[in-house]
């Protein structure tokens, strides 16, 4: 689970309005319509992490 300290300081806010936290929202709901994700990172120090990832996410990571 996500919690909001996790979050960048742009996007930690409970106006929903903002400009962050609206583009923010808009790219999460389209993950779910992506063919593909990609994520820069290291598998070897990161494993777990997109391990956790894989197994919620419906397109390929």
């Amino acid at each position: 689970m996500i919690r909001s300290r996790d979050l960048p300081t742009c996007i930690q806010t409970t106006n929903h309005d903002d400009v962050m936290f609206n583009f923010c929202m808009e790219a999460t709901d389209k993950v779910n319509k992506a063919s593909a994700v990609v994520f820069l990172t290291f598998d070897a120090l990161e494993q777990d992490v997109m391990d956790a990832l894989s197994s919620m996410l419906i397109p390929p990571v």
